[in-house]
């Protein structure tokens, strides 16, 4: 009995070993990490919890969308969101009607909130965040204007998403109201406005990536013989 016990477990722990294959994020647009200097650049737009902020990205070839990363700035006493919208656009035109143009739009209440340092700009943390696409996006080769959001209204905050570290001197990103949600997705955008110019270097820091599964190894593979010819043992000597 103590044998089979442990043939038994021995082929639950390969199989466990085996099944730990998991997933990579394969990056497909860098536009680069938070800024880590001590006086980092704050996209004082107008809190993302009041604002839809937005930022231009251009891929150079077509990429399937999965993940989306990006940094904050927020002060201590800010609390989770209770949802993260995100916003794909084909063109932004100042003054224009931001509701043309809009490619995707989305919200998540799944998503990874990871402090990563406190006071690196006066009283404000940087935070990550990660959040998966509820569905993947084909993009084709490109240029694009990521925006996000907190919150499903317009409220006063102090979540701030972050400049990043190198930009790319461009400076100038974009934010727009909201003037309707229907299920914690706007609805009924206004206009663009421009925030941000070049001696500000306001590039935003965000992450595209693509989620692939990883291809077993010749171990894994070992590891699911191992178990499957325990469990054949076990059967046989029940037999």
């Amino acid at each position: 009995m103590k044998a089979k016990v442990a043939v038994l477990s021995l082929s639950a722990f390969c199989f466990a070993l085996a099944a730990d294959v998991g997933h990579a994020d394969t990056i497909f647009y860098d536009q680069g990490l938070a800024n880590e200097s001590s006086t980092s650049t704050l996209a004082f737009s107008g809190a993302l919890s009041y604002f839809t902020q937005a930022d231009e990205f251009t891929i150079s070839s077509g990429a399937l969308w999965t993940d989306l990363h990006f940094w904050t700035i927020e002060l201590p006493e800010a609390t989770r969101p209770s949802v993260i919208q995100f916003y794909l656009w084909n063109s932004v035109t100042v003054d224009g009607d931001a509701d043309s143009g809009l490619l995707l739009s989305g919200a998540v209440t799944s998503f990874v909130r990871d402090k990563k340092a406190t006071n690196v700009s006066g009283p404000y943390d940087r935070w990550y965040y990660s959040l998966d696409l509820p569905t993947p996006y084909s993009l084709s080769a490109g240029t694009y204007y990521l925006g996000i959001h907190f919150g499903a209204s317009n409220v006063a905050g102090n979540q701030y998403w972050e400049a990043e570290s190198a930009p790319d001197g461009t400076g100038a990103f974009y934010w727009v109201r909201c003037d309707g949600y229907t299920n914690n997705v706007c609805t009924n955008f206004d206009r663009w406005s421009e925030r941000g110019v070049e001696s500000k270097d306001e590039d935003l820091a965000f992450r595209l990536t693509t989620r692939v599964a990883r291809v077993p190894e010749p171990g894994t593979l070992a590891l699911l013989g191992f178990g499957l010819a325990g469990l054949g043992l076990v059967r046989r000597r029940v037999a």
